[in-house]
């Protein structure tokens, strides 16, 4: 075997077991630690710090990689039809982005003080820390169930993998911290009587979690009035998920979706960069829409102009492009390879062009009524 087809099939294995392998087995590996409770022994510490380092740096990484992958849009963009754009709708409204990222933060943040730092936080602290994720816990539900129309597309399902972890190693640090951060607060000495109630209450570990629970509505409302500040809205929270279109949560109906298969021309059309192809307005083709540029216009003004004066010809030129012209719009599926098709396609628009304005009385109204529906 050649050398370079060796390494380029290496390359292949370690490129697929980077994106998919490392996720998995830190995955596996979050799974057995946090089924396994205190049992395990302490020679892993230096592995586990390891892996909760992986884990959330990697998976902000990947994640947002994924996110790019996905091309997402606003709900009132109007997206193009086609296998290969890969477009579709934002589960997390853009303008409440703020909103979402700085929950996350604080879920993060809360797990990194816990994590590193629990021995130096007075317990007051450690609580709102507890409350900081609880309120990651909530942001995953609700991100769970926003993605759950689409969740058998492996994609749509990758992006639940990140938030899972960080939930697992979450659960892990609670149940390992909780316990010294009750006996931190039974050893404090309070003479005021609703202090030392409070203490009976909060020195042990059931109780002292359903009050970080119960904590988590007023530091959100902190979190939103520090927001507001920013210029969120009051409730962001909800609209992050409700000013989306086609998620399970989602309000907003989207514009219909522009097709730009069947038809090399119309390919170009949608798929070729702008300030190239210069696309004008939407027409309809066969009930759906599509994106129309001057070319597109011209060559089916043209073969409207065949098909009224030579009906014979016109079948000719009909089968041959449905032979011919029809597979290979399938391989017009990037913008470099649209805006090619457009300038090789010039000299016949202008021979349209020619015969057109030969031919028809009012060539100008011929192309502008084309795919009006």
């Amino acid at each position: 075997m050649h050398p370079r087809v060796v390494l380029n099939s290496l390359a292949t294995i370690l490129l697929l077991f980077a994106l998919f392998g490392i996720p998995a087995l830190l995955t596996l590996f979050n799974l057995l630690l946090l089924l396994c409770g205190k049992r395990v022994s302490p020679k892993f510490k230096g592995l586990i710090n390891v892996t909760d380092i992986m884990t959330f740096g990697l998976g902000i990484l990947y994640t947002g990689l994924l996110a790019v992958f996905h091309n997402f849009h606003q709900w009132y963009e109007q997206l193009r039809e086609g296998p290969a754009l890969n477009e579709r709708y934002t589960p997390v409204a853009f303008d409440h982005l703020a909103t979402f990222g700085t929950i996350c933060g604080v879920a993060l943040l809360s797990y990194i003080l816990l994590r590193f730092f629990s021995k130096k936080l007075s317990p007051i602290i450690a609580a709102l820390c507890y409350s900081g994720m609880f309120l990651g816990f909530f942001m995953t539900v609700a991100l769970t169930v926003q993605l759950w129309k689409f969740i058998d597309q492996p994609l749509t399902a990758l992006l639940l993998l990140f938030p899972y972890n960080a939930v697992m190693c979450s659960l892990r640090l609670m149940r390992n911290t909780v316990e010294e951060q009750a006996q931190a607060m039974a050893q404090k000495e309070y003479k005021n009587p609703v202090l030392i109630f409070c203490q009976k209450v909060l020195s042990r570990s059931s109780t002292f979690m359903l009050a970080t629970f119960i904590l988590t509505i007023p530091l959100l409302l902190i979190i939103i009035a520090v927001l507001l500040l920013f210029g969120q809205q009051p409730d962001s929270i909800v609209k992050q998920f409700t000013e989306t279109a086609e998620w399970t949560l989602s309000q907003k109906i989207p514009p219909p979706r522009l097709d730009y298969d069947g038809h090399y021309l119309c390919t170009v059309a949608a798929c070729g960069d702008e300030k190239v192809v210069k696309p004008i307005r939407a027409g309809k083709r066969h009930g759906r829409l599509i994106v129309v540029n001057r070319q597109l216009l011209v060559a089916n003004a043209f073969e409207d102009l065949i098909a009224e004066k030579t009906p014979r010809l016109h079948k000719v030129i009909r089968k041959t492009y449905d032979k011919i012209g029809l597979p290979v719009s399938k391989y017009i599926n990037t913008k470099a390879r649209s805006n090619i098709v457009y300038f090789v396609m010039k000299p016949l628009e202008w021979l349209f062009l020619l015969v057109l304005y030969a031919f028809d009385t009012n060539p100008e109204n011929r192309i502008h009524r084309q795919y009006l529906g």
